[in-house]
């Protein structure tokens, strides 16, 4: 009995087949959709010439949403839509004085709200092996005006499926054109540098 010759066109196809499925393994989104969950924290940490202050806005009241979508090519990175959004008058601290000139110097009353846009992942993990992490890239948005910067992003999943996400990054005042809150007739000065650390959860739809 003769042995059957598979064609050579045949094994060529198969070989391009398996490439194709192989990058969209790589480039698949797990779930194109996430809730943001009420638990969470965004704190910014200052300095003056006097002391060191943090505030903080513990928790996440908005119903908001983030999608995830893939590049069209495997070496493309992750694209990411949604915003987090924090009210400004939200801020909390143990410096009562720090906490309302922070507030007045957003602007509260006419920018009322920060945000934070989720722009991209380089990789979408793989958490069920365990915490990891990835670079990302964040648009804050600070009194009208909008910065793009780089982050660093850790991430874990719990047994629910449910992903923790926490980042931080110095940026300043005045990549904002905002000047730094000053009181006592300058006397109590306050840096350009300021360190913001966000943390929160999300679920999948």
């Amino acid at each position: 009995m003769k042995k059957q010759m598979i064609p050579i066109g045949l094994i060529f196809i198969l070989v391009l087949l398996a490439g194709t499925l192989t990058g969209q393994t790589k480039n698949k989104v797990p779930h194109e959709k996430w809730v943001v969950m009420a638990q969470g924290k965004l704190s910014v940490q200052g300095k003056t010439n006097l002391n060191a202050f943090t505030c903080e806005i513990n928790g996440y009241t908005n119903k908001d949403t983030l999608s995830l979508r893939a590049g069209k090519r495997p070496e493309e990175t992750f694209y990411v839509s949604g915003k987090l959004r924090y009210p400004v008058d939200d801020f909390k601290s143990g410096n009562a004085i720090m906490t309302r000139e922070l507030k007045k110097t957003l602007n509260s009353a006419q920018f009322p709200q920060m945000t934070v846009q989720a722009v991209s992942l380089e990789r979408i993990p793989d958490l069920q092996t365990g915490p990891q992490t990835v670079k990302g890239m964040i648009e804050i948005e600070l009194r009208g005006a909008t910065k793009r910067f780089p982050v660093i992003c850790e991430m874990s999943e719990d047994a629910s499926k449910q992903v923790y996400i926490s980042c931080q990054r110095s940026l300043n005042f005045s990549d904002f054109n905002i000047e730094p809150p000053r009181r006592l007739g300058g006397l109590l000065k306050t840096r350009d540098e300021l360190l913001v650390r966000l943390s929160f959860a999300i679920r999948p739809i």
